[in-house]
């Protein structure tokens, strides 16, 4: 069973989880209902997540933006700043 099987999903909080993945494989037909999201830094673009290279960002950033378009609220709940506090790695 796939988090997909449940259309009607309206809050999704992964944060503390050991779930790990992509915001990038997040379609904006993906989980119509839902309004927020929670992810945690171990999927790529999660909450407090660490970029290892600056060209992985504006792939990401599109998909947060089309994302958001849908769905305002989806980012929202703890106001912007918290909810993308991503960091570049000192190695890149």
């Amino acid at each position: 069973m796939k988090l997909a099987d449940f259309p009607h999903l309206k809050n999704l909080y992964l944060y503390n989880t050991a779930v790990t993945g992509d915001i990038r494989d997040i379609n904006v037909h993906d989980f119509p209902a839902l309004e927020s999201l929670y992810l945690p830094d171990t999927v790529h673009g999660g909450m407090d997540y660490e970029f290892r290279h600056i060209s992985e960002v504006p792939s990401f950033m599109h998909t947060v933006y089309l994302l958001s378009q849908r769905t305002p609220t989806l980012f929202s709940k703890y106001c912007l700043s918290p909810a993308f506090d991503w960091t570049l790695s000192e190695d890149s």
